[in-house]
């Protein structure tokens, strides 16, 4: 047996010429793989493949299937972060831990900067990870097409500000000052033609619409929530609903060349399935709201 967290560091995957500090990474399920060499795993992939099939429920019947190794990022919370214990944490993480346990799969939970854990699964030194589907990932990527978690998203304003209960539709926004984060793509993609201030990070954006510098700003309902919380505002913002806007879809996603993929994608689609259906999901993101 193993214990639940293990420390490991990102030169164990790939060489960096400084490697970074060393990183946490949590594990449900299986067996302890923290020793196998890359012909090892390739060998024991190659077995796995052949007898793998999924049962009902979404838990996958045949050979035991080896760890997948699930990236986020460090500094997306509440979706996921590293905590200060050094452990991954957060809404992403939760989420896969229960699919996992359903579907017989096991997963370790590593976080690093968001960029490099899209350059490990490119590179095949990770499996997996939770997030919006993209064409650019999509190339790479195999997804599920049961989303692990749907995030709305809608304006937040000052308390004091009732102009946004007459908004209909991104076209009606261009009257007011509104700000958004640089990497903040959703917004570069869906706010494009509109007046945006776009600022280096989203406690910026919001603390100039706290002072007065910017009347709105565009996102993610639990996680501006979670950053209101953090820098004391919550009480002094609103949040308005803007059902024009699309939602974005965080969705599992495995590397197109892992083993019998398909197979594991539609088991953790049949076990999302299932965690939805019985209310489980549901009462997870709740914990996450405000």
């Amino acid at each position: 047996m193993y214990n639940r967290w293990d420390v490991f560091s990102p030169s164990d995957f790939f060489d960096f010429p400084n490697p970074p500090a060393r990183h946490t990474m949590a594990r449900s399920g299986g067996t302890d793989g923290g020793d196998m060499n890359a012909i090892g795993r390739r060998s024991l992939l190659t077995g796995f493949a052949a007898g793998l099939a999924v049962a009902g429920g979404g838990r996958l019947a045949g050979a035991v299937p080896p760890l997948l190794r699930m990236a986020y990022s460090e500094t997306a919370a509440p979706f996921s972060s590293r905590g200060d214990d050094g452990r991954p944490r957060g809404l992403l993480v939760d989420g896969m831990e229960m699919v996992a346990r359903q579907s017989g799969i096991a997963m370790t939970h590593q976080a690093y900067p968001w960029a490099r854990c899209q350059l490990m699964l490119q590179r095949g030194d990770m499996d997996g990870f939770c997030t919006v589907p993209t064409d650019e990932r999509e190339a790479y990527m195999h997804f599920s097409s049961v989303p692990l978690v749907v995030v709305h998203y809608g304006i937040f304003h000052r308390v004091d500000d009732h102009r946004l209960a007459k908004v209909r539709s991104i076209a009606d926004l261009a009257p007011f000052t509104q700000g958004n984060y640089a990497g903040h793509g959703w917004a570069k993609q869906y706010l494009q033609g509109q007046p945006v201030q776009w600022e280096p990070d989203e406690k910026t954006v919001l603390m100039m619409i706290a002072r007065g510098f910017l009347d709105i700003y565009v996102g993610a309902e639990i996680r501006t929530w979670h950053w209101l919380r953090v820098l004391g505002l919550a009480d002094r913002f609103a949040f308005t609903p803007a059902p024009f806007l699309p939602p974005a879809n965080f969705s599992f996603g495995l590397r197109r060349d892992f083993p019998a993929g398909d197979q594991i994608v539609a088991a953790i689609e049949a076990a999302t399935q299932k965690a939805s259906d019985d209310g489980r999901l549901e009462r997870l993101i709740a914990t996450y709201k405000p």
